[in-house]
């Protein structure tokens, strides 16, 4: 199983996700990373990922296949799964915006980036895998995380 662990550079603002831990501590700027810990303040109005769950039985032609993706599974059942951050739309400007929302899976998972100035929504297709977390990224208050 892979590994799902989020680091943060203070001084800097890098932020890296890991995949396997080589048994070395991380560094950035000379100092080493911090792992960032989900919020514990489930309750935040503009910063729990809620998910909505779509299942589709189509064709190959069209099955999620939204503006933005290719299709995204052979014929039969796929599911698509879309994170709106906040029951309370969160804000998109610099400074204060969700960078990224990653969708935790039985076999590992999917990032997708945001920009300031969108919405804070995406959406994953899948076909042979399971989502177990979602996790969004606001930069000015740290990480969100919903289980599922």
């Amino acid at each position: 199983m892979c590994e799902n662990r989020f680091y943060h550079c203070a001084a800097c603002g890098t932020v890296i996700g890991m995949i396997h831990d080589g048994g070395h501590p991380l560094s950035c700027c000379g100092t080493e990373m911090e792992r960032l810990i989900p919020n514990e303040n489930t309750k935040d109005p503009k910063h729990t990922p809620l998910v909505r769950i779509h299942k589709k039985h189509a064709t190959t032609e069209d099955c999620c296949k939204t503006p933005d993706t290719e299709p995204c599974c052979s014929d039969g059942i796929c599911e698509q799964y879309c994170v709106d951050v906040g029951a309370e739309e969160h804000p998109m400007m610099d400074g204060h915006a969700i960078r990224w929302i990653y969708l935790q899976t039985n076999v590992g998972g999917h990032r997708k980036c945001l920009s300031p100035g969108g919405k804070p929504s995406v959406c994953f297709a899948l076909t042979d895998e399971k989502p177990t977390a979602v996790y969004a990224y606001c930069d000015k208050h740290g990480l969100y995380m919903t289980e599922l």
